[in-house]
């Protein structure tokens, strides 16, 4: 985004400062005005600094939120975000004992790591929006990976942190699961798309 006099703007604290300039009277902005769940302000952030509009003398606060709004719904969908491998999972990770344990059969922690997190980043939209700017605890069941042995199903619990952004997950195989979801209880009712 542009100043009227076409110096860029990057974020919402530069926006509002280049809107308090404007004889017009208009701003300032805030995040809580857009009709976007599970938006937040580093990716309002990214939104402003990307747009090609251009503040004018005239110009009013529905403008520029129609402006920044449709993208901002994008980003939500597209954006990733911090993954942070919660430690609790390293249990699951033991070679001997009862229980829930991947078998690694020269796979490591990890690669199944990595796997994890391909499987959360493409539902990251909806647990932006289902959370809608607060923190929540969510299950992604689905079937197993070889790495589960002869368990049949795989459990990622997933916990969203809102501000700053980020999710801290750890997995473990499940024979347990009734059906494969992304729910705030583990096999529950799917959050909405």
């Amino acid at each position: 985004m542009k100043d009227q006099n076409f110096k860029p703007i990057n974020n919402l604290t530069e926006l509002n400062k280049a809107l308090s300039k404007l004889t017009s009277n208009v701003g300032p902005i805030s995040l809580g005005m857009f009709k976007v769940p599970g938006a937040n302000e580093a990716l309002l952030n990214n939104v402003i600094e990307q747009s090609h509009e251009s503040l004018y003398e005239g110009i009013s606060l529905e403008d520029i939120i129609e402006a920044l709004e449709p993208d901002l719904a994008k980003r939500i969908d597209t954006a990733t975000t911090k993954f942070i491998y919660d430690e609790h999972g390293d249990k699951h990770f033991k070679t001997s004992g009862p229980g829930t344990k991947f078998v690694l059969n020269g796979s490591s922690k990890d690669a199944i790591n990595r796997k994890i997190v391909e499987f959360i980043q493409p539902h990251i939209g909806r647990i932006r929006r289902d959370a809608n700017r607060q923190k929540q605890n969510y299950y992604l069941t689905r079937e197993a990976i070889p790495e589960c042995g002869n368990i049949k199903h795989l459990v990622i619990q997933v916990d969203f942190i809102f501000q700053p952004e980020s999710i801290t997950y750890h997995a473990y195989p499940d024979k347990d699961v009734k059906n494969y979801s992304l729910s705030r209880t583990k096999g529950g009712a799917e959050i909405p798309m």
